[in-house]
């Protein structure tokens, strides 16, 4: 290797003076040691986890990309505002109906109304029927008392 090969590499590596920026041994002594890295899992410790074959049950993006999003979220719950308000409108609607519609306890007084009109009509027309009884018999006297009458008016001018 020719020199100004070996120089242009030298621009790309540290020298000593910048090594020494880097980490000294006392700055290692605060990371972990081997006593400490004893204490972390194993490759065996590891294996009672979930493995690659246990995770291909899981939901992958594909499938989380077939569930609903938070722009769903927001469409339906307007959707469900809006249905919430249509519910209430009708809530009222149907009292409205309910306090004019004709029930079984308003069929039952038009019922005892109606029972109490024909009774009434039955004797009104029982009582017509006995007063043209008595009409027809009174028209039957005078008829009588009409015919002696005139008898006695005939027998009277003799």
């Amino acid at each position: 290797m020719k020199k100004e090969e070996i120089d242009e590499l030298c621009k790309w590596f540290a020298n000593k003076e910048e090594l020494k920026s880097f980490a000294t041994k006392e700055d290692l002594k605060r990371f972990a040691t081997k006593e400490d890295l004893k204490r972390f899992a194993t490759k065996e410790d590891l294996k009672r986890f979930a493995t690659k074959e246990d995770l291909k049950r899981f939901a992958t993006k594909e499938d989380l990309k077939k569930f609903a999003t938070k722009k769903d979220h927001n469409a339906l719950a307007k959707t469900v505002s809006k249905l919430v308000v249509q519910v209430s409108d009708l809530n009222v609607r149907v009292e409205r109906i309910e306090d004019n519609m004709y029930t079984k306890a308003d069929h039952a007084k038009f019922m005892v109304w109606m029972d109490e009109a024909m009774t009434e009509l039955r004797a009104s027309r029982d009582e017509r029927v006995l007063s043209e009884r008595h009409i027809l018999r009174h028209d039957d006297r005078l008829e009588n008392h009409e015919k002696r009458i005139t008898k006695l008016e005939a027998t009277s001018k003799c």
